[in-house]
């Protein structure tokens, strides 16, 4: 509940002070997520080493 609300108060931020003048000023939080944020990654795990590829 906790990660949910503090994501929810930094979208709201985000949407306040960085989107004001944008078609995205008064869009929903899944879409600032899916058209803003998404971001793919790839991790893979070896024995000494951790891979992060985004």
């Amino acid at each position: 509940m906790y990660f949910s609300s503090f994501a929810y108060v930094l979208l709201h931020g985000l949407r306040r002070l960085g989107l004001t003048g944008t078609a995205f000023a008064k869009a929903q939080s899944t879409t600032i997520r899916l058209k803003l944020l998404k971001i793919g990654a790839r991790l893979r795990l070896t024995a000494r080493k951790v891979w992060l590829s985004f």
